[in-house]
């Protein structure tokens, strides 16, 4: 009787889990189909994407023993990640 609860158990979360999957690949197709749709001049970095870069050069500066730039930091990032 427990075999079959397991069995059973074991079939509802591979039932579940191929959903999900099933979910994912479909909500990953429609990104691709959708970034093929939208020309590339028009896609923008986000704010955390210019956020984290402007971070790092932040820090390279500093490695470097040059004078903080926060403003400078983030326009630099803004530039380098609409540039690629």
């Amino acid at each position: 009787m427990a075999h079959r609860r397991i069995r059973g158990m074991k079939s509802l979360l591979l039932a579940a889990a191929t959903v999900l999957f099933v979910a994912a690949l479909r909500a990953v197709q429609r990104e691709t189909e959708h970034q093929r749709l939208v020309p590339v001049a028009s896609v923008r970095p986000t704010y955390d994407e210019i956020a984290l870069r402007a971070y790092f050069i932040g820090l390279e500066r500093d490695r470097r023993g040059e004078a903080a730039d926060p403003f400078g930091d983030w326009v630099e990032a803004e530039h380098q990640l609409r540039a690629s």
